[in-house]
């Protein structure tokens, strides 16, 4: 029951303010919210109803963040924590409401990306070699936080991770053993696995995916740099383009528009062109290393090594809107964004549906089966039996 003169210590996920009249108001409270929440704009009191109880703005008023960035920090001895940076629905950052974790065992995270619709985000961790899912993630961090590895055995080289957040597969690069990965996360089996594309690659670096369109992009940095695409099965590949162009160090996707963006760390660009390679623009020339970049809505997100700054930019002129964050310590790294509207499905594929023994992967028009390494696909293409008895 409400007091007549006291305001209650606490509401749902925030605290009243005491320091007002020693919280003696009669009829309302003024309130602040936890780390984690943010304050409805439109319930900005919670008020006493005639029944005697706290109206249910108690539980409205503070509102948890649900979308926003996920960035990897290091502090110059390790990667051993991240920020959460929330957004608001336009991709505005709220740089007053970041969030730092820190990681309860000794890691180097350099690369993350996350799967909205299970709340999963994986982390690449040079220090182990592994990637690690978190099964409860969320940009506000209010879930227990606990890695678990996914993989184990990568190189300590450049590492890019990609989810499809149809099919929820794992997809990476790995530069020194010179093959794109993917695997499945569903269940507990961590076998479920197999070198996707390793034929005519000689340095596979950035990497993104477009699972609507069931689309495989990556970088090739080698006697023939280049970027290429194929389907998510690792089908159909081709060359995008293979001139004008060094060391492409990083890839993000604008699934709106069609539309990649690629940095350039020895021509020191910031380019985009559309899926098909063409109508290639260069948006910024810059004199520092670009370690990562994302899209969301009409920003471009870009963290760099010599600023020590994650950036915002007009996604379509490159023109800074933000330095954003800064720091004489840290250094920010991988990047991606985690919200509920970054990951649309147009696509109808159903891997929950399919049937697939071991891996089932998006197609433009459904979906298809594979078999993890040491597995070779059967004649009802659903179904693996061991090349060892075959």
């Amino acid at each position: 029951m409400c007091s007549d003169v006291l305001c209650p210590a606490t509401i749902t996920n925030g605290i009243v303010d005491e320091d007002v009249c020693d919280r003696r108001v009669y009829s309302e409270c003024s309130f602040s919210c936890d780390l984690g929440f943010y304050l409805n704009p439109e319930q900005t009191k919670v008020a006493c109803t005639i029944s005697g109880s706290w109206d249910e703005h108690n539980k409205t008023s503070c509102l948890e963040f649900d979308r926003g960035l996920v960035v990897m920090v290091t502090p110059g001895n390790g990667f051993d924590h991240f920020y959460s940076v929330p957004t608001t629905q336009e991709g505005t950052p709220r740089l007053k409401n970041i969030i730092e974790y820190f990681l309860h065992f000794d890691a180097k995270f350099l690369n993350v990306d996350g799967d909205y619709a299970l709340k999963q985000a994986y982390f690449y961790d040079y220090k182990t070699r592994t990637i690690y899912k978190d099964s409860t993630f969320s940009i506000s961090l209010t879930g227990d936080n606990t890695m678990t590895a996914l993989h184990i055995g990568l190189s300590r080289s450049y590492i890019r991770l990609a989810v499809d957040w149809i099919s929820h597969n794992v997809y990476w690069t790995d530069s020194r053993y010179k093959w794109i990965m993917v695997q499945s996360p569903i269940g507990n089996d961590t076998s479920m696995h197999r070198v996707l594309i390793h034929e005519n690659l000689e340095g596979p670096h950035a990497l993104v995916l477009d699972p609507n369109e069931a689309l495989l992009f990556w970088s090739d940095i080698g006697s023939v740099t280049k970027i290429e695409v194929s389907s998510l099965s690792g089908r159909d590949r081709k060359s995008l383009i293979v001139s004008s162009l060094n060391y492409p160090y990083t890839l993000a996707a604008d699934y709106v528009d069609r539309r990649l963006y690629f940095t350039d760390s020895i021509r020191n660009t910031l380019e985009t062109m559309t899926y098909e390679g063409r109508d290639r623009k260069v948006l910024l020339n810059h004199n520092y290393q670009i370690l990562d970049i994302a899209i969301y809505k009409e920003y471009l997100y870009m963290t760099a090594e010599a600023g020590k700054t994650l950036y915002f930019l007009n996604k379509t002129n490159g023109e800074t809107l933000d330095t954003g964050l800064s720091a004489r310590d840290k250094t920010f790294y991988g990047i991606t964004v985690f919200a509920p509207d970054a990951q649309p499905i147009s696509n109808k594929a159903n891997c929950s549906r399919f049937g697939c023994a071991q891996i089932c992967v998006t197609e433009k028009d459904g979906a298809s089966c594979l078999c993890k390494d040491g597995y070779s696909i059967n004649q009802d293409k659903k179904t693996c039996s061991s090349k060892l008895y075959t």
